[in-house]
């Protein structure tokens, strides 16, 4: 795996399907995470390869002291501060993603 570099994101675009999957079954809000991801400082990702998807990126976003939300994404075009999000999840292992 890559490391982890800073990220900023100043817009999240979230397909239609991506956000109903993502809330029928995670049960993840996607406001909530539009809330804890956008404009927000000391966000840092990881460059992931899979064969299924390609490359993407992963952010572990903090949602609490014992909660995090993995959030894969891809950048939009070649913009650095436009990300579309993917898929997102809980993390089943917090102390995994510690940085």
């Amino acid at each position: 795996m890559s490391h982890w570099e800073s990220i900023w994101i100043s817009q999240l675009i979230v397909p239609l399907h991506v956000a109903l999957k993502i809330d029928a079954k995670h049960g993840i809000d996607i406001a909530e995470i539009r809330l804890l991801a956008i404009g927000q400082r000391n966000l840092v990702a990881q460059k992931v390869r899979s064969e299924q998807h390609g490359t993407r990126y992963v952010i572990a976003l903090k949602v609490s002291k014992r909660s995090i939300y993995l959030l894969y994404v891809d950048k939009y075009e070649n913009d650095d501060s436009v990300w579309v999000l993917r898929t997102a999840m809980r993390a089943s292992h917090p102390s995994q993603f510690r940085r």
